[in-house]
């Protein structure tokens, strides 16, 4: 009896011993990240499959139209139409402005035409050039700007006031200095609802359109330089884009735009715009203002000028050449 206990006893001792040896096994694993490993005899290395690594996507390319730059001057219309109150209405031509991009030089000239100019509408007698785009659209405007003033039209790009005030607002909105009266006569026209101040004043689209659109202080003459003074802070607030960036606000503008310009012409100029944003704007009005004269032609009162000495006047400023004047002129 007593020999059965102490086997017994000495089993018990046995299987306790060889658990605290698994369990001290199992300790010392899980903590071999935070301990010195201990040794072991060393294995076979296990072999795993190479795998082949799938290919980069290739990026997209925008193919370009370098043809656009020609003689390495580009010409682009700018046409800002008002409302459209049916769906033939094409809107009258509120914005007529010509933006001429020198390859060579990096220059960017502005060119606005004064919204009145008489211009030749067959079997009807002239017409103002604002009433131009709502006869015959943004390709009559061209046509006629083209021909009256022998200057080249490499494309056209039109928006509405809608259009104008989103890519305004896809910008974050423009940065301009306002005068007085300026100040004053925008906020009448909010009936009050927003207050303008003399200084400089951040414009959202809406209140960017109101700017461009003001003439009732002054006349039309004035508002083609607001057009242009709002363009220049434009450019000026874009100079410190990169070209991704600046690809990403072209992209977003185009929802708004019309234009004859294919993809392939936009693309070879949207690789040259960092060089153009940086680059110190120079601008006009067409015609003279002291070289004008109204008169009647039939359908409404509109503004004269010569022809001939405008477009001399207008080729000079964009090719700044005596020989290069003489040469597009002579086409």
């Amino acid at each position: 009896m007593k020999e059965k206990l102490i086997r017994k006893l000495a089993l018990i001792i046995a299987v306790c011993a060889a658990a605290g040896t698994v369990t001290a096994a199992i300790a010392a694993g899980a903590g071999a990240s935070a301990q010195q490993p201990t040794e072991t005899p060393p294995s076979s290395p296990t072999l795993t499959p190479r795998l082949t690594p799938k290919p980069s996507p290739t990026p997209t390319v925008e193919p370009m139209d370098h043809s656009i730059w020609g003689d390495g001057v580009v010409n682009i219309l700018f046409i800002g139409t008002d409302e459209q109150y049916s769906e033939n209405d094409k809107g009258r031509g509120d914005v007529t402005m010509l933006c001429s991009l020198n390859r060579d030089s990096g220059s960017v000239k502005l060119v606005s035409f004064e919204r009145s100019i008489g211009m030749p509408w067959p079997n009807h007698g002239d017409v103002m050039l604002t009433n131009t785009h709502a006869h015959g659209g943004s390709e009559l405007v061209c046509q006629d700007i083209s021909r009256a003033f022998r200057v080249d039209i490499d494309g056209y790009v039109q928006m509405n006031f809608d259009g104008f005030c989103s890519i305004i607002d896809s910008l974050g909105g423009v940065d301009i200095l306002l005068g007085a009266e300026e100040a004053k006569a925008m906020t009448e026209d909010t009936y009050n609802e927003i207050w303008y101040s003399e200084g400089l004043n951040h414009l959202d689209g809406a209140s960017a359109l109101r700017y461009c659109r003001l003439r009732r202080i002054d006349d039309n003459w004035h508002r083609v330089e607001r057009q242009r003074y709002l363009f220049s802070s434009v450019l000026s607030q874009a100079k410190n884009l990169r070209l991704s960036q600046i690809k990403e606000l072209a992209h977003a503008a185009m929802e708004h735009v019309n234009t004859n310009l294919t993809k392939p012409q936009l693309a070879a100029l949207l690789v040259k715009a960092p060089r153009f944003i940086r680059s110190e704007l120079q601008q006009m009005t067409i015609p003279d203002r002291n070289n004008v004269w109204t008169y009647n032609s039939g359908e409404e009162t509109v503004t004269g000028c010569d022809f001939g000495a405008e477009s001399r006047r207008l080729n000079e400023f964009i090719y700044g050449s005596e020989e290069q004047t003489q040469a597009v002129m002579a086409n």
